[in-house]
């Protein structure tokens, strides 16, 4: 009977251990000034050291001063605390499972000089607002920040996959607006990749966010969306141009041209290099399915033959070797307050190549080597629009119609050489979609909407493949 009792015992102080390991991942504090009255909406950040620009972790303390941050794995480092109107202060953290509960108190910064006050109106670097995170893009501004994706990667909470869409806190950015409009559809890495990020005053990231406004409150959801707010002061049409130069006959050029009127916002961009940069969404520099592109706006059927894709222990951008022209054309009109249209098109004309050379020696009691040689090239074509209506019929009920068309054209040719055997495969792809889309909303009430949709696609897969060998 001893023996039971001590094995629970023994259980019972590896859980309350493993409890207190998990807690010590955390600090939690309040943050008061010199008279003991909370302090809200005070920024906190974690960094290596105090004179780091990197931040680690963030958060923003509550209307009673009281945060909690998450620690970085570092043994030691710096918990940075601002606040408007109050000096910084900057605590050493020597144990990164401390459990205690940081007090944190605050200088005013307000100086009086021959009865004229001076108080500080810097705005913070990161604010929350309800579902809404706020970041001062100036703040995140190095020398190494040009377009809207070199910006969000230093964001706190942000991280770039691989298709060159943002995940804010682990969910998914969705969708891109500008001053509160949606021009880009789903396909927004066409302004992350191409918009100057000189232009963005502010970067908002707004979780629980819904497409359709109308069922915005019915439930919760994981979508995020992030919004560009254009600096003020700014003319109504910006265009920025970029060209550049480089040995072995290198170069690379992109026009761009923003309109952030009241009536029309529109972006629209062309680009051409061959410095292996994709500049677009559409990435047909793909291991083992070159032929197949991911468009979020078409549900495309599986691809039947599948050819040799580019595989390359490198980096896409090391590696791509490309001539790729790609032009966007993206705008929302509003033609009244019930009434507004968005037109998105793209066009993209690239030439990839790769060549591989593999040597494989068999050591048996005859030697032999195997000698591969294999170049790959594909050249696709793409072009694809899409229209969309929306008609407010009231502050309760709307309709909304889109269409999308797109077509692609890829030819590829791979020629291989084992050992003195020449062989050359040749297929061509051509996909032709339709899909068209009619969604009607209607709020009942606070807690109930009706929703009636019709969806009508078409799809046209065309694909030939030839093979030749040659001995």
């Amino acid at each position: 009977m001893l023996k039971k009792y001590f094995h629970k015992f023994w259980v019972l102080i590896f859980i309350c251990s493993f409890n207190i390991t998990l807690q010590g991942q955390t600090i939690i504090g309040t943050i008061t000034d010199s008279l003991n009255n909370p302090i809200s909406n005070a920024t906190i950040t974690t960094t290596e050291h105090p004179t780091s620009n990197k931040i680690l972790t963030y958060a923003i303390s509550n209307t009673d001063g009281y945060f909690d941050i998450k620690t970085p794995n570092l043994n030691t480092y710096s918990l940075n605390v601002k606040a408007l109107s109050y000096k910084p202060k900057t605590v050493l953290i020597k144990d990164k499972n401390n459990k205690e509960q940081l007090l944190i108190i605050l200088k005013n910064n307000i100086d009086s000089l021959d009865e004229v006050i001076l108080v500080s109106k810097k705005s913070p670097k990161i604010s929350i607002r309800n579902d809404t995170t706020i970041f001062n893009a100036e703040s995140f501004k190095r020398g190494d920040v040009k377009v809207i994706e070199d910006l969000l990667k230093n964001l706190p909470g942000f991280n770039l996959r691989d298709d060159g869409k943002f995940t804010f806190k682990g969910k998914v950015v969705e969708t891109l607006l500008v001053d509160g409009t949606d021009i880009f559809n789903n396909d927004y890495t066409v302004a992350t990749k191409n918009l100057s990020a000189d232009l963005i005053k502010e970067v908002e990231a707004i979780e629980n966010y819904f497409k359709n406004p109308l069922l915005t409150g019915l439930s919760e959801t994981d979508a995020v969306a992030v919004n560009l707010k254009i600096k003020t002061g700014v003319a109504d049409v910006i265009t920025t141009n970029d060209i550049a130069a480089g040995i072995e006959q290198k170069y690379q050029a992109r026009s761009t041209l923003l309109s952030v009127s009241n009536k029309l916002k529109s972006f629209n961009n062309i680009s051409f290099n061959n410095t292996g940069i994709e500049n677009s969404p559409y990435n047909y520099y793909r291991n083992n399915n070159v032929y197949s592109i991911e468009h979020d706006a078409i549900n495309k059927e599986n691809i039947v033959i599948r050819g040799n894709g580019f595989i390359n222990d490198f980096t896409p951008e090391r590696a791509r070797l490309n001539k790729n022209l790609f032009g966007s054309l993206n705008g929302v009109h509003n033609v009244n307050t019930k009434l507004s249209f968005k037109f998105n098109g793209d066009y993209k004309n690239d030439n990839l190549s790769q060549t591989q050379t593999e040597t494989t020696t068999y050591f048996t009691e005859n030697t032999t080597e195997r000698n591969t040689t294999s170049k790959i090239e594909s050249k696709p074509t793409l072009a694809t629009g899409s229209l969309e209506g929306i008609l407010r019929i009231n502050d309760r009920s709307s309709v909304l119609y889109n269409g999308t068309l797109f077509f692609d054209d890829i030819e590829t040719t791979v020629s291989q050489i084992l050992n003195d055997e020449a062989s050359v495969h040749l297929q061509n792809d051509k996909n032709k979609v339709q899909k068209h889309k009619i969604l009607y909303t209607n709020r009942i009430n606070k807690n109930e909407a009706f929703i009636f949709q019709t969806l009508l696609n078409s799809h046209n897969l065309d694909q030939k493949y030839f093979l030749s060998n040659n001995e």
